[in-house]
């Protein structure tokens, strides 16, 4: 798989101390959300998409599972992928792979 540089214009350091002050940013991934509650309480909703609820484990299992596949096509660590799809479970599912 080709991969792209995006260009982006990065936070001045003032303003990301600040947000780190405000405890808005931890420096630590945002996986890690998953990870603590997957630990912490794995059958607890993790996302409520109307009717449909998913845990954290269940959350974990389909994106562990995506992430696979993900790779199994060239996909990788640094790799960009666009993703666009409406505020639905699926997009953490893909954001979480």
């Amino acid at each position: 798989m080709k991969k792209q540089l995006i260009e982006f214009v990065r936070w001045s350091p003032e303003r990301a101390q600040h947000y780190r002050n405000k405890g808005y940013w931890i420096d630590q991934p945002l996986t890690r959300i998953l990870t603590v509650g997957v630990q912490s309480h794995p059958h607890s909703p993790a996302i409520i998409c109307g009717e449909r609820q998913l845990s954290y484990i269940e959350l974990d299992r389909l994106s562990t599972n995506l992430a696979s596949r993900l790779a199994e096509k060239g996909l990788g660590k640094g790799d960009t992928a666009l993703v666009q799809l409406p505020n639905v479970a699926e997009f953490y599912i893909v954001f979480f792979a």
